[in-house]
């Protein structure tokens, strides 16, 4: 929670420092007009990845081919090392809807499982802890529809955003033998941003995402026949940062 609650303010600081001229200067005004509105566009980014991760296995298992409870499961969540995210997304202006974007997003996304810490009630008591367990690889490609809104800023733009989008995750495990996702999952994407404009044709960005991805997940600490399913809570917040380029934009 210590984790999360830094990332979150560091973002609202960075947007505070962004948004802060809005504030402060008088002659800032919507002047759409000379809005350099563009036909379609490019972008690279990346970030740290806040996770709340976690598992919701069955809890009725065999344990040696016995019958056993799976009487409790812990695990590390927040911002772990090695966590982060990469993005790139391509987008083109709605047709007669200048406000309006549709697009792709494609996400590259590294979530690490550690200190692993279960208690396994069978013919016995096991209580077992592990550190570093295993790392998600998820690619995420999700379509998305995104409002802007430009703001006029002296000689150049200030534009926040938002954008929501539904796609397919693809999940994969560096150590699937111990835990490992079956099949794809569902993805929901939901952002909040603000570019600035360097050049007509180029902005950097700033932008809070939240990535929904609950796969159905295994885990075999023991051996072979020793196997908890369930699901897997790898919803991911992220603070992109990166640069956009625009095409076909008018001066």
């Amino acid at each position: 929670m210590k984790s999360f609650f830094m990332v979150n303010s560091l973002c609202l600081f960075l947007l505070c420092i962004m948004l802060n001229p809005i504030l402060i200067a008088q002659e800032a005004t919507t002047q759409e007009e000379d809005y350099p509105y563009y036909k379609w566009s490019v972008r690279l980014g990346g970030g740290y990845v806040l996770s709340y991760l976690d598992f919701d296995f069955n809890e009725e298992i065999e344990l040696e081919g016995v019958p056993a409870d799976l009487l409790h499961f812990d695990v590390d969540s927040g911002l772990t090392k090695g966590n982060y995210t990469i993005n790139f997304e391509a987008k083109f202006q709605v047709p007669y809807l200048r406000h309006w974007s549709l697009g792709l997003a494609l996400d590259y996304n590294v979530l690490s499982v550690e200190d692993v810490e279960l208690a396994v009630q069978g013919g016995t008591l096991v209580i077992a802890k592990q550190g570093e367990v295993a790392k998600f690889h998820t690619v995420s490609v999700v379509a998305f529809l995104e409002y802007r809104h430009p703001i006029k800023m002296s000689s150049t733009w200030l534009v926040p955003y938002a954008k929501f989008g539904l796609g397919v995750n693809i999940n994969t495990s560096n150590n699937d033998d111990l835990l490992n996702t079956k099949g794809a999952s569902v993805s929901v994407m939901a952002a909040l941003g603000i570019e600035y404009y360097i050049t007509p044709q180029i902005a950097i960005f700033l932008e809070p995402r939240w990535y929904y991805n609950r796969p159905d997940v295994y885990f075999t600490p023991f051996d072979d026949q020793t196997k908890f399913t369930g699901k897997a809570e790898l919803s991911y917040f992220t603070c992109l940062l990166g640069v956009q380029f625009y095409f076909g934009a008018k001066s």
